[in-house]
């Protein structure tokens, strides 16, 4: 749901059953991770936000200076959170670029 948002950068392909990991890594341009991550939070959703401890893992994506955001769905994470958490970004998307 965030792929075709304009604005939102996504840091891996669609994941392949075999290969599944819930952890989707993004940022929106211009916003600092670390500001979404905090108006994510604010809106009840847990993410974080940053480096992750993983600095040569952003350094490959480019993405040392910023870091990305983390958001990691589980078994527990039904359809509604997925597109509440979708419309969320989007409306943070559309704050910052009005």
């Amino acid at each position: 749901c965030l792929k075709p948002v304009r604005g939102v950068v996504l840091y891996m392909d669609r994941p392949s059953t075999s290969h599944f990991s819930p952890v989707l890594s993004f940022n929106l341009e211009g916003i600092p991770s670390e500001q979404v991550g905090e108006e994510l939070g604010q809106a009840g959703f847990a993410v974080r936000a940053g480096l992750h401890c993983a600095p040569a893992a952003h350094r490959r994506l480019g993405t040392l200076e910023q870091g990305t955001v983390r958001v990691s769905p589980s078994a527990f994470s039904h359809s509604e959170h997925i597109r509440a958490f979708c419309e969320r970004v989007k409306k943070i998307v559309k704050k910052t670029t009005n």
